[in-house]
């Protein structure tokens, strides 16, 4: 999975957490899908890609979660790709978790 990330490659995931270089990647991924995330399933459906340049494109998309333990969910992800000796490789990617069921301003949080 690591070999297509950009070796300076950046990830923050929806948990905050932060892997810099393609070595941390392969490290901290290897790690979180023997632990937490064993037995996970990560489907991603692209919304939108847009090209900034030749070599350089946005992707925009929603990821599906579901657990080896049942639980899911989803994220919205962000990933700025980059065109390496004819590959796409991950620079940066980021996930958010949507905010569709916040309360309106001035109403009360849910307890």
């Amino acid at each position: 999975m690591a070999a297509h990330f950009d070796l300076r490659t950046k990830i923050v995931n929806p948990f905050g957490l932060v892997m810099e270089g393609r070595d941390d990647v392969r490290e901290t991924m290897a790690a979180q899908l023997q632990g937490p995330m064993q037995g996970s399933t990560h489907d991603l459906t692209v919304t939108e890609v847009r090209f900034v340049t030749d070599d350089v494109a946005v992707l925009d998309g929603e990821v599906a979660v579901s657990t080896g333990d049942g639980r899911s969910g989803t994220s919205h992800t962000t990933w700025v790709l980059r065109l390496e000796h004819g590959r796409w490789l991950i620079h940066d990617m980021r996930g958010y978790y949507r905010t569709d069921n916040l309360p309106e301003r001035g109403a009360e949080a849910p307890t």
